[in-house]
């Protein structure tokens, strides 16, 4: 890792104008509109990551101070807004983007190969291609040191409460209530005597 704003010639042009904040950016990550992207103080992102910021006005990509994106990460607010807390971890090859807000809190993991995306295509459409047809946008909300397993997939609707874990493997679309696991698909609440007891505790999977 290399602690200054130098990127690979191929990204270059995109993200000279990022606001790195004094953070550790591979130079093999890719940023594009640059100029979107927030950076806190003292994060990590790791070579073969790519971060996309907004093309909208009102839209921007913050990565929050202490943070980490491990490599193969993507993660894209190009027609929205994404937050990402402080003290998270995104894990490697991560897929995070859609048109909805995305607000991922403070301290919380994203496991590896998890998918988080804020729109959906739109199911009725008939007589064109089903790409080309206008995303729905919906907000994701993921509170404070929640723990999203391996694999999972978190979809447009889907609200998660401070300290919840989620099994890997499971899809998230609606509200998760804090202090819980979920597992399924849909995620469903489970019993488990060590969140009851200590609901900041998160060794449950």
């Amino acid at each position: 890792m290399l602690k200054t704003p130098i990127l690979a010639a191929s990204s270059v042009y995109y993200a000279m104008r990022a606001k790195l904040g004094g953070s550790s950016v591979s130079v093999l990550t890719i940023l594009i509109n640059g100029q979107r992207i927030e950076f806190g103080k003292r994060c990590q992102v790791e070579r073969f990551s790519t971060l996309r910021g907004s093309e909208d006005a009102d839209g921007v990509l913050i990565i929050g101070e202490g943070s980490t994106i491990r490599g193969g990460a993507y993660i894209s607010a190009r027609h929205s807004r994404v937050r990402i807390g402080n003290g998270a971890h995104i894990a490697h090859n991560c897929w995070i983007s859609g048109r909805g807000t995305i607000d991922i809190g403070d301290n919380t993991l994203i496991g590896p190969g998890v998918v988080i995306v804020s729109s959906n295509h739109n199911l009725t459409v008939t007589g064109s291609a089903r790409y080309e047809a206008a995303e729905l946008p919906s907000n994701i909300r993921i509170g404070c040191n929640v723990w999203i397993g391996a694999n999972s997939s978190i979809v447009p609707g889907a609200d998660i409460g401070d300290n919840t874990v989620v099994a890997a493997g499971s899809v998230v679309s609606a509200k998760l209530p804090p202090n819980c696991v979920a597992r399924g698909n849909p995620a469903r609440v489970i019993p488990h005597p060590r969140m009851e007891n200590n609901p900041g505790d998160s060794n449950a999977l």
